[in-house]
């Protein structure tokens, strides 16, 4: 009688190179993974080396963008695993216009009628209130979203720890294309947990439901600019509409 083969459960490289064993991903994880949440908790704890400031934010968004080249500087990593792959670009963006045009409408109308309260999030704008930034103010808030917050965090994690996670906990929780692999759903998780570290409070952890939705961006359009688009997008528009 012929046994049957086992299945490697290890995740393969787009590129086809032999899949990494798996105590050498887990290990990895653990150490980047382990890394920014150490950064994230650093306010906690008031570190410091010298006159440098672990605390600063800098320093955790240096990780954030500079870790992820690690596996890729030593060949365990492609930038198509990345989320880079430019075949997947104008599908990413596609898919991006449906799910904001489907999530942030009703988000909105959510987050007028709760008024903010004890959601984490700021209480919204009265709507007779007028628009509290000129445009040069508003064009350093659209810099800031996405050149400290949202291309950083994705990058690491929607880029590097999903691709990492879905590959070491493939099997998908929902229903059809709106299922998520075991390992992005703990990726939001880790997301929502630096969050809160990183400001000190368990409100924080409310964002582990729009990082499912940049999940589902980064599984379903397979690049970083949806996750990236949809991150930004969200912030600006609370910014936009949250009280002065």
């Amino acid at each position: 009688m012929k046994v049957p083969e086992e299945k490697p459960q290890q995740e393969a490289s787009a590129s086809g190179k032999t899949p990494l064993p798996r105590r050498v991903v887990v290990a990895e994880v653990f150490l980047l993974a382990g890394a920014v949440l150490a950064a994230a908790a650093a306010p906690l704890v008031g570190a410091s080396v010298g006159p440098l400031r672990l605390d600063h934010p800098v320093i955790l968004t240096a990780l954030l963008l500079y870790l992820p080249f690690v596996p890729y500087a030593q060949r365990r990593i492609e930038l198509q695993d990345l989320g880079l792959g430019p075949q997947d670009f104008s599908k990413s963006l596609i898919m991006t216009l449906k799910a904001a045009f489907f999530v942030f409408p009703p988000f909105v109308l959510f987050w007028y009628v709760a008024g903010g309260a004890r959601l984490g999030i700021p209480p919204p704008r009265p709507l007779e209130v007028p628009f509290p930034f000129d445009p040069a103010e508003w064009a350093g808030v659209v810099a800031t979203q996405f050149l400290s917050i949202a291309i950083p965090e994705e990058w690491f994690f929607r880029g590097y720890l999903q691709h990492r996670l879905a590959g070491l906990f493939p099997r998908r929780i929902g229903w059809r294309s709106l299922s998520l692999p075991v390992g992005a759903i703990l990726g939001s998780f880790l997301f929502a947990l630096a969050h809160a570290l990183r400001y000190g409070t368990a409100l924080r952890l409310n964002v582990f439901f729009p990082s499912l939705l940049f999940a589902w961006a980064r599984d379903r359009g397979g690049h970083l600019a949806g996750p990236v688009l949809l991150h930004a997008g969200a912030n600006l528009l609370m910014r936009a509409l949250s009280a002065p």
